[in-house]
């Protein structure tokens, strides 16, 4: 009976302080942008450059891009540093309407591993949507860490975020 009460007198001491820990942690998350989220650029693009860096091969790096009042979202590639390696853009939106509806577009390319042009353009025509960017390597020089550089234009409004 003694160890039941003691327990019963624990766990309700304990209680306010399970409260304040659920509170704090609330609010922090609340006023906190969400781990892994780091939000580049918002406003009209043009030729807006983001420099990646790949640990490996295997490594891919996605942005969103929520955008709204243009027509034209561009994305491509430049290596950097070493000439030959060869950097992959997967571009997906449920953004690029017809006149039946919504429908889903997925554009891929790869740059030809060029350090002083942008290639491997994809072009998505939206006025406006979600746009997924998946960047990944593939193929070159394989030499790791590397670097790239994407850039995006857009001719209306757009928030650019990498999720790392």
């Amino acid at each position: 009976m003694k160890r039941r009460i003691a327990l019963l007198v624990l766990a309700v001491g304990m209680l306010p302080l399970a409260f304040v820990s659920a509170a704090s942690a609330g609010r922090a998350q609340s006023n906190a942008r969400p781990a892994g989220v780091s939000v580049h650029k918002v406003g009209p693009l043009t030729n807006q450059d983001f420099a990646v860096v790949f640990g490996g091969p295997y490594e891919t790096h996605v942005f969103t891009i929520d955008i709204s009042g243009g027509t034209k979202l561009q994305v491509s590639t430049q290596d950097c540093c070493i000439a030959g390696d060869h950097w992959g853009l997967l571009t997906s939106t449920t953004a690029a309407g017809s006149t039946v509806g919504a429908i889903n577009t997925s554009k891929g390319k790869s740059g030809n591993g060029s350090t002083t042009a942008f290639t491997g353009k994809t072009t998505i025509f939206a006025s406006s949507g979600h746009i997924i960017v998946v960047v990944s390597y593939v193929s070159g020089v394989d030499s790791f860490a590397a670097g790239m550089t994407v850039r995006v234009s857009y001719d209306g409004t757009a928030t650019v975020t990498e999720q790392t």
